[in-house]
């Protein structure tokens, strides 16, 4: 899957269990893509501790 020019690949979602693992302390054992809205991604997170729901937003105005 693509958007904005970036694959969402396995390499892509590895890196990203690397950045929530690291900034949140949350071993992501599963992501999928959840509904999105208007922008950004949006995630579902699943991990020991329960399950989550991730935003990323690369605009620099949000």
């Amino acid at each position: 899957m693509t958007h904005n020019g970036i694959t969402r690949d396995e390499q892509y979602i590895n890196r990203l269990k690397d950045a929530i693992n690291g900034q949140y302390c949350i071993a992501a054992a599963e992501i999928t893509p959840a509904k999105r809205g208007y922008y950004g991604e949006t995630w579902k997170v699943s991990g020991a501790a329960g399950d989550y729901f991730l935003k990323v937003d690369y605009l620099p105005f949000h």
